[in-house]
């Protein structure tokens, strides 16, 4: 058997095992337990809401009073992907309020 029969043969036995193997369901990522970040003074865990990161307020580290701020122009893509989400949890939240 050559070298290209034999990775072809993996491959398609590779290719064949995994579509016979169920697609894990993720019902939430582990971002989502958790939200927040760390203090860079103190390492504090601090809970962050996409509303506090859109609001544009300074964010105060509750544990030493650090004040952070979002950077908005180095952030405009991010900040405005985020909202994109926040708002398309709004209308899901919206559609099972009126069901």
């Amino acid at each position: 058997m050559s070298l290209w029969s034999l990775i072809k043969e993996k491959i398609i036995a590779w290719l064949s095992d995994d579509v016979k193997k169920p697609k894990p369901v993720v019902t939430k990522t582990p971002a989502s337990y958790d939200p927040g970040l760390n203090c860079p003074q103190c390492k504090f865990k601090m809970r962050l809401s996409m509303g506090a990161l859109l609001g544009g307020k300074p964010i105060v580290c509750p544990a030493c009073g650090l004040s952070l701020t979002v950077d908005r122009e180095r952030s405009k893509g991010c900040l405005n992907e985020l909202k994109k989400v926040n708002d398309a949890i709004q209308k899901v939240e919206e559609a099972k309020r009126l069901r």
